[in-house]
Parts: structure tokens; C-alpha cells; sequence
């Protein structure tokens, strides 16, 4: 998870795939490490697919989707 590149392919391979693994208890670590762990232009590609989702409010009250979100928001702070 420490490798850019090999994070930027996990990325696009999960890519449209964002917000139903924010809410799955083992899928949302994966999502909140890549979020850590990546690029900030990587980062930009999953909080943006996840904020535009017609389900982003669903993710916001799911227990493991909030994790997420507020990872994401960490993760964005500059």
C-alpha cells in the first residue's frame, strides 16, 4: 500500500466500485488505507466519486461508510 504506482492501479481497477466498498466492514479498511496511502490526486478521484454518488448521504450515516468519510476528510485537509 506504500508503492504510489500500485496504489494508482488498485484505484482504477475499484474505480465506480467506491461507495459500495465504503460501506462493507472489510472493504472500507481497504478504501481508508488507499485513501492514506495515496497520491493526493489519487485521493481527489475516490472523495470525489464518493461525494457525487446519489448514495452519499447513505454512506455518511452507515457505521463503516462514516469511517470513510471521515478519513476522506483528514485525507483532503491541507
Amino acid at each position: 500500500m506504500r508503492f504510489a504506482s500500485a496504489n494508482e492501479q488498485m484505484i482504477k481497477e475499484l474505480r465506480g466500485k467506491f461507495v459500495r466498498l465504503s460501506v462493507n466492514k472489510y472493504a472500507s479498511n481497504v478504501v481508508e488505507t488507499l485513501l492514506k496511502f495515496s497520491e493526493l490526486d489519487d485521493v481527489e478521484v475516490i472523495v470525489e466519486e464518493i461525494t457525487k454518488s446519489h448514495d452519499f448521504f447513505n454512506v455518511l450515516q452507515d457505521p463503516f461508510g462514516n469511517y470513510v468519510a471521515q478519513t476522506s476528510l483528514k485525507c483532503t485537509q491541507v
